[in-house]
């Protein structure tokens, strides 16, 4: 029995250290999709238990509901999960914003005047 528990443990060590080992971003990612599988599934089951518009009454008719079940649960869990990761994605903080067509410039230098007078003197560099 000892053997069994040092074993489980061992295990549960070996994976969060292979968690932790992973890049910053990808255990970001991971964390928000299953953040957002889990609201699927829930949303899935709540739409299930409360028969909205009459669809479990359909799935429990239909010739094979285990195809209709798990299609419901696996595309709420995609659309949420992707929803879940986009919205985390797209709030991360933003250090500087930076100009993609000059690969010198890095953002990093400061601000250099405002929107208004980047684009009169982008204007002025086209027309040079």
């Amino acid at each position: 029995m000892a053997a069994i528990v040092k074993l489980i443990t061992n295990t549960r060590a070996s994976i969060a250290q292979r968690y932790m080992r992973l890049p910053k971003l990808l255990r970001f990612l991971g964390e928000h999709l299953a953040f957002g599988v889990a609201v699927g599934v829930a949303f899935a089951a709540l739409v299930l238990m409360s028969n909205i518009s009459g669809i479990k009454t359909l799935i429990e008719d239909s010739a094979n509901p285990y195809l209709a079940v798990a299609l419901l649960y696996a595309m709420n869990a995609l659309t949420f999960a992707s929803l879940s990761m986009g919205i985390a994605v797209m709030t991360l903080p933003m250090d500087a914003p930076c100009d993609m067509r000059d690969p010198e410039d890095c953002g990093d230098e400061g601000d250099e005047g405002t929107e208004n007078e980047r684009a009169e003197n982008d204007d002025t560099n086209a027309k040079g």
